[in-house]
């Protein structure tokens, strides 16, 4: 979500959270080594909870399918069923004091939240940690 705000505004770019955010936690599952791809499907390598209540909703719905799914299927699936998705992990981002939460009016009509960064080292932190997850170890230095 982090890397879905404007820098200079605070706005989230909800189309980016569509399905990039259920992505980012079949991704964050995939390094904590809870999932894997075996060609086409996702399967479930390590069902032990992660302790994190949104990756283990995540997980569960993986575990409990019937049959073997495609990740399409599950960034669609969690985004239907993780309810309060973005909403929960926005609160986390508050909680640990990376953004802050503003209401915005358009128009004087349109209520919609932003949230600007309060420091810009957690979201190069997480452009850090997403290069080392595509491009391996070395794609930092």
């Amino acid at each position: 979500m982090l890397l879905a705000i404007d820098d200079d505004s605070g706005a989230v770019a909800s189309a980016a959270l569509t399905y990039g955010l259920p992505g980012a936690v079949m991704l964050e599952l995939a390094l904590a080594g809870r999932i894997e791809s075996t060609g086409k499907h996702l399967v479930v390598t390590n069902p032990a909870p992660t302790g994190d209540d949104i990756l283990d909703q995540a997980l569960g719905l993986i575990q409990a399918s019937a049959k073997p799914r495609d990740a399409k299927h599950w960034v669609r699936a969690i985004r239907g069923k993780v309810k309060g998705l973005n909403d929960r992990v926005a609160q986390r981002l508050i909680d640990h004091g990376i953004v802050r939460r503003e209401e915005h009016r358009t128009l004087g009509i349109f209520r919609s939240q932003r949230y600007p960064a309060l420091s810009d080292t957690p979201e190069a932190e997480a452009r850090d940690r997403l290069r080392v997850a595509v491009l391996g170890r070395d794609a930092v230095d």
